[in-house]
Parts: C-alpha cells; sequence; structure tokens
C-alpha cells in the first residue's frame, strides 16, 4: 500500500529503511510535529519536544538505548527503542 505525501507513508518509509542490527527487541515511536505548523527540522519547539519524548522513552524500565530518524522533509520523526532479549 503506498499514501504518497502522506505523514503515514513517510512513517512507512522510516520504518522500512530502519534496521538496528542490534540484538533484542525494537519498538518504534513515530511523532509528528505539535500543532505550530513547523517540522523536526525548523521548529525549535517541535525539537525540543522530541528531545523530551526521547529522553522520556529512554528512562523506561528495561530501555536498553533509542536513537531517531526523520523524514527527509522533517514532519516525521521515529524512535527506536532498544530492550534486551528475552
Amino acid at each position: 500500500m503506498a499514501a504518497p505525501g502522506t505523514d503515514s507513508q513517510a512513517a512507512l518509509d522510516l520504518l522500512e529503511s530502519a534496521d538496528s542490527g542490534a540484538g533484542g527487541l525494537t519498538a518504534y515511536v513515530v511523532a509528528t510535529p505539535g500543532a505550530d505548523g513547523g517540522t523536526f527540522t525548523d521548529s525549535p519547539t517541535a525539537r525540543r519536544e522530541l528531545n523530551a519524548l526521547e529522553s522520556a522513552v529512554g528512562a523506561l524500565p528495561q530501555v536498553l538505548g533509542t536513537s531517531r530518524q526523520l523524514s527527509p522533509d522533517g514532519t516525521v520523526a521515529m524512535v527506536l527503542v532498544q530492550y534486551p532479549e528475552i
């Protein structure tokens, strides 16, 4: 399925390109900027909120680490959350 030009398509593209290569489990948190109309690349508020989200997720129990990827236009971010093997 494809929906070119949509946030959903940007998230799908990021998921398809994400391969942490690490053992264990990986969860994906997909985020879009707030209502200010900016992107993660041009809005300081959106960047602060994304940083806060990544920090909060990284502080959850059992999380080994996080990393993030942005869509080319900066409208979708994906935080990869790495958990240990179970």
